[in-house]
């Protein structure tokens, strides 16, 4: 490590990651890739059919994680709170709590994909028509005399 360069941040290091590829190739950098601080730490909660609870997922969200949390459509946005880091996987966590809390952990399951976690309706599966009635008494099923 350099002395005069100092220890490198983590958003220095995403940001490098991200950029190393387009200076390898040589090929020009587009602003598009999301690299601005509001996108960099954010993690996405999509709520799907759960609008109604919205508000109130993302207010024990932020409760729970001390972060910044805004309401966008059917999307909650996380953003890292100042003194830590938002982990998704610490998200996914807490929002299984919340739904489990709220009586809804039966009913769906939360899925992640990096920073976007989707909240699904658990599909039901069909299960095939048993035989309805009563088993038999022995002596009427076995072929020989039954005391």
């Amino acid at each position: 490590m350099d002395p005069d360069i100092g220890p490198i941040s983590y958003k220095m290091c995403t940001t490098l990651r991200v950029l190393l590829p387009y200076l390898i190739i040589g090929e020009p950098y587009s602003s598009d890739l999301g690299l601005s601080d509001h996108n960099l730490y954010q993690v996405e909660v999509e709520i799907g059919d759960l609008k109604e609870f919205g508000r109130e997922l993302g207010k024990m969200l932020q409760e729970r994680l001390k972060s910044n949390v805004e309401m966008n459509g059917n999307m909650l946005m996380l953003s890292e709170s100042p003194n830590g880091h938002l982990r998704p996987k610490d998200v996914k966590m807490q929002v299984k709590h919340i739904l489990h809390h709220l009586g809804f952990s039966h009913e769906y399951r939360v899925l992640s994909e990096h920073t976007l976690i989707r909240i699904v309706r658990v599909e039901k599966k069909r299960r095939h028509m048993e035989k309805s009635g009563a088993i038999p008494n022995p002596s009427q099923s076995l072929p020989y005399l039954f005391p």
